[in-house]
């Protein structure tokens, strides 16, 4: 516990056994594992922890890429381009890659930590933002060596699911779900800055509360309604949805069917002082990635 708040995240000296007592069925969720706190460090050489954020990692050309809002790096309100009143350009950022190695019989997952160091250039690529209709966008991603996340591998055994496990989210086999206004949606990250271990993050459960049939303020972006804090700007926003229960021969438990899709990346608030009470926040579409990796990509930096 560090100033009052549980550590989370930790598994090595988890009691599995009473926690899958209590909750028939248990297991991990791998998209967990796509995630990354990420800290910026202060300027001054003290390698102090700023501020924090999150992340997620991603597969492009077979490349992977780290993936977080643009505000986070550059400290500009995309909404309005303006500076925000305590932000820097960091000069390094830590997150936490996953690796996946086997002992035996053992699986064992490692988060091991790494940082990235910025130079002079950054500024100029932080003041160069993807712009769609002359707005910019919230997302920005990097290049990051291939080797620090684990990848998908169709040939991997050694446990249930071990040729489908990835840490790069875009990896993972996610279903086309219909999403309208007044879906389920859960935000994946770290409000709290107490990760620790398998750095798992938490869940937040919203709602979906702008119609989906268009964006809102002509940027592509939807509203969700979730009590979403500080440390989750560049979530992972998912819809979520289940099927009838069923009762499995085997343990004898109640079960349902769970259907994934991603479908944004979360932003923040709504800034407005009489806004700010709602709950409401904004989400960048998951289908900007792509071309938001090849414009920064095509600066060099990685």
């Amino acid at each position: 516990m560090v100033d009052d708040v549980l550590r989370y995240g930790n598994v090595e000296n988890a009691d599995v056994e009473r926690a899958t007592s209590n909750f028939n069925g248990s297991y991990l969720q791998g998209i967990s594992f796509c995630t990354t706190p990420i800290e910026l460090i202060s300027n001054d050489g003290n390698e102090e922890v700023i501020s924090t954020a999150t992340g997620f990692f991603w597969r492009h050309g077979n490349r992977t890429f780290l993936i977080t809002n643009w505000h986070v790096l550059s400290g500009m309100n995309a909404i309005t381009e303006q500076l925000n009143r305590k932000a820097f350009i960091p000069a390094q950022l830590r997150f936490y890659g996953l690796e996946l190695n086997f002992k035996g019989k053992t699986v064992a997952l490692r988060r091991r930590q790494w940082i990235l160091e910025f130079d002079e250039g950054m500024q100029t690529i932080l003041g160069t933002p993807v712009k769609e209709n002359g707005t910019a966008i919230d997302v920005w991603g990097v290049h990051i060596s291939n080797g620090l996340v684990v990848t998908r591998d169709n040939d991997r055994k050694g446990f249930v699911g071990a040729d489908k496990f990835s840490g790069h989210l875009n990896e993972n086999d996610f279903e086309k779900l219909i999403s309208n206004v007044g879906d389920d949606c859960f935000v994946l990250g770290y409000p709290l800055n107490n990760s620790d271990g398998a750095r798992v993050p938490v869940w937040k459960r919203g709602t979906i509360a702008s119609e989906t049939s268009f964006g809102v303020d002509g940027r592509p972006v939807f509203l969700i309604d979730a009590a979403v804090t500080e440390g989750m700007s560049g979530s992972p926003v998912f819809r979520r949805e289940t099927g009838p229960l069923f009762r499995n021969e085997k343990t004898g438990n109640l079960e349902k069917s769970v259907y994934f899709e991603f479908i944004g990346i979360y932003a923040g608030r709504l800034q407005s002082k009489k806004l700010e009470a709602t709950n409401l926040g904004y989400v960048w579409y998951g289908n900007l990635i792509p071309s938001v990796i090849d414009h920064y990509d095509s600066f060099g930096f990685s």
